[in-house]
């Protein structure tokens, strides 16, 4: 199994690929959005990879949160639509799909192996934390 880490850099490097070739295709979307393989990205690379090509239609699916207009997304992605290089960021969703799923596998055993050492902390009798400052003897009473 490879490691968590790895998977990463992994992942990180499909997006490259993908966006290198996007960018062949004169397809600028990293010039608008500041993260590629967030949500409003993967929804453009996933319609672009199930054939749509429309700039407009295509800069409807960003999400509300992204600063820059429709109309600059939409300019941002007037490409060159030639399927030979459609082939390629294809190619790089499906890896990426792959390491997100091992990546949660990852984690899932991760998460599984730490519950199997329990707590060695009494939450109760060693609260977690810094102990409460002021003179000896002195009590608190909550309100």
């Amino acid at each position: 199994m490879a490691s968590k880490g790895n998977l990463v850099a992994e992942a990180s490097s499909t997006i490259q690929h993908m966006q290198k070739a996007l960018i062949e295709m004169n397809v600028q979307l990293s010039n608008v959005l500041s993260d590629f393989s967030g949500v409003s990205g993967m929804n453009i690379i996933g319609a672009i990879l199930k054939g749509e090509r429309d700039p407009g239609t295509l800069a409807v699916l960003v999400e509300p949160e992204v600063k820059t207009t429709p109309e600059g997304i939409a300019h941002s992605l007037e490409g060159n639509w030639r399927e030979e290089l459609a082939f390629v960021p294809g190619q790089q969703m499906e890896l990426y799909k792959v390491c997100q799923e091992k990546i949660a596998a990852c984690d899932i055993r991760l998460r599984k192996h730490l519950e199997s050492f329990g707590s060695k902390v009494d939450a109760v009798a060693q609260p977690i934390g810094p102990k409460p400052k002021g003179k000896k003897g002195v009590r608190i009473l909550a309100v």
